[in-house]
């Protein structure tokens, strides 16, 4: 074998092995959020990994009352459970994302999808600041 091929063998084993590990730091994370929140899944949680990312996706329902931008006790508990997991874990991008229902006028749910993800992020990235 050549001295240029053995560098590129090398040099894809490497990467491969960099690879590996990053799939299992990601399955791990997402193996700690589903543990973390297994009391949710009933309730409309889910956590699902897909493209090398952690997916956590909440119902509505679990965190706010019909028409309501204010975060309720059990979706409280949901985020507080999720911030306890991520608190520890370092390099890690958080989108939060949210959707509303569709009965209500487009600037009225604009506004109250802002809120709803505002106030669902506060406990997120506050949690020891909420009782």
């Amino acid at each position: 074998m050549s001295l240029e091929l053995q560098k590129r063998e090398k040099r894809v084993n490497e990467l491969e092995q960099i690879i590996a590990n990053k799939d299992a730091i990601v399955r791990a994370l997402k193996e700690k959020v589903a543990n973390a929140l297994l009391g949710f899944r009933d309730k409309g949680l889910s956590v699902v990994e897909k493209d090398g990312k952690v997916y956590v996706s909440m119902d509505a329902k679990l965190l706010f009352a019909s028409g309501s931008t204010k975060v309720d006790a059990e979706g409280i508990k949901a985020l507080k459970e999720l911030a306890k997991v991520l608190e520890d874990q370092q390099d890690l991008e958080i989108l939060v994302e949210g959707h509303t229902c569709m009965n209500i006028s487009r600037v009225t749910r604009y506004f109250k999808n802002y809120m709803g993800i505002f106030n669902a992020a506060y406990y997120i990235f506050n949690p020891a600041l909420v009782d």
